[in-house]
């Protein structure tokens, strides 16, 4: 992930950073968005190893997030497909 001390409090993480957002005057919007999910899978054809998988999920959400978002990557090897799930939370950016 990115920007996480520890991924086992990483919802903990972001809604404290959500919250200093809001604390330092970036107050919440109506319909705000607090999070997204994505999903990025790889053909068996492509030949790719976890760590490989994984690298191309970190290099995609840090090209689409920017450098200051909070997110974390699980790569899955349990289906023929090898698959990226960011069950990330992207709450309010302290920028």
């Amino acid at each position: 992930g990115q920007n996480i001390l520890d991924i086992h409090s990483t919802y903990d993480e972001m809604l404290a950073t959500r919250e200093l957002a809001i604390f330092t005057g970036k107050s919440p919007k109506k319909n705000e968005i607090f999070g997204y999910h994505f999903v990025q899978s790889f053909s068996p054809d492509d030949h790719l190893t976890p760590e490989q998988v994984h690298e191309i999920g970190c290099k995609t959400m840090k090209e689409y997030l920017g450098n200051s978002a909070e997110f974390i990557i699980a790569t899955h090897t349990d289906k023929p497909h090898l698959h990226n799930v960011r069950p990330d939370r992207v709450l309010s950016q302290v920028v």
